[in-house]
């Protein structure tokens, strides 16, 4: 699945409340470029939603 239309306004370039993707210096508990909490709950959504 792409996540691509997802993250639209939501990537490493936004405000840290609003980011899916963490930057190389991650402002939450996440690895580097790698989703956040956030981001995996907006993914899992859409994968649920794809589903249906």
């Amino acid at each position: 699945m792409d996540f691509a239309a997802v993250t639209v306004g939501h990537d490493i370039c936004a405000a840290p409340a609003d980011r899916y993707l963490e930057g190389l210096v991650p402002t939450t508990i996440a690895a580097p470029l790698h989703p956040n909490a956030a981001g995996m709950k907006a993914f899992a959504a859409a994968i649920v939603k794809a589903t249906k």
